[in-house]
């Protein structure tokens, strides 16, 4: 059963100076505490996000900030998971009725322009006329 936890502080009055924001203030005590449980794996990141009240993919950018991998876990365990989707990709790929292209050697944003009738755009060569006179 979840608890509550309710706590006072006293602080000085040079602490209230212009500018505080008491609601802020606040905020940022839970954010603290939220992501040392997390740190601690003391919470899930799900439980974080609700403690907070901030999406998983915003809870990503907090952890970040305070340097918390997103994927904690051992090289071994890594493993396993990388061993893991490897067989379902192969399952997958098996029972899949269409044929699996194979990955391009191409770095992103290449153009393959081979079978396009363009190897004029290959050598350097001008456009060809597109005229019919």
């Amino acid at each position: 059963m979840p608890q509550k936890i309710q706590f006072e502080w006293e602080l000085p009055d040079e602490s209230f100076g212009e500018g505080f924001d008491r609601e802020m203030f606040v905020a940022k005590v839970k954010e603290e505490a939220a992501m040392r449980l997390l740190k601690e794996r003391r919470i899930s990141q799900g439980k974080a996000a609700e403690l907070l009240g901030i999406s998983r993919h915003d809870l990503f950018d907090l952890m970040a900030t305070y340097e918390i991998p997103v994927i904690d876990m051992s090289p071994e365990e890594l493993q396993q998971e990388l061993h893991r989707a490897d067989e379902i990709f192969r399952e997958k790929r098996v029972g899949s009725s269409s044929p699996m292209r194979a990955p391009s050697s191409r770095l992103p944003g290449q153009v393959d322009w081979s079978g396009c009738g363009r190897s004029w755009m290959r050598s350097g060569s001008r456009r060809p006329s597109t005229r019919s006179w």
